[in-house]
């Protein structure tokens, strides 16, 4: 997904199919886990990682910058193992104090 169409998804706000998950204190786990299981047990959708739920975006912690990590890990814990999609967006100027991944 590009910037743009990022932008237009967080304008819209959180949906049934459009969950935003804050990672400024790091999200543990098993929360970001349960959040994509409840996705799943619906219609499926998009979990943005490091937006808030006024559509800030703060960022990924570290441990979560990983896209194939995430995968396998969402793979991992779950069963049966729920496949995804995952995708590391840079979100401003890359080469700027304060930038987000």
């Amino acid at each position: 997904m590009n910037t743009d169409g990022l932008k237009d998804t967080i304008a819209v706000g959180e949906t049934l199919t459009v969950e935003f998950k804050s990672d400024a204190k790091g999200l543990p786990d098993r929360e970001l886990v349960a959040a994509v299981v409840a996705l799943a047990n619906t219609v499926g959708g998009l979990l943005l990682l490091g937006v808030e739920d006024d559509g800030s975006v703060t960022g990924i912690q570290p441990n979560h910058q990983d896209a194939s990590g995430l995968a396998a890990l969402i793979a991992n814990r779950t069963n049966p193992p729920i496949v995804v999609k995952t995708e590391i967006v840079v979100w401003g100027d890359p080469f700027q104090p304060g930038r987000f991944r």
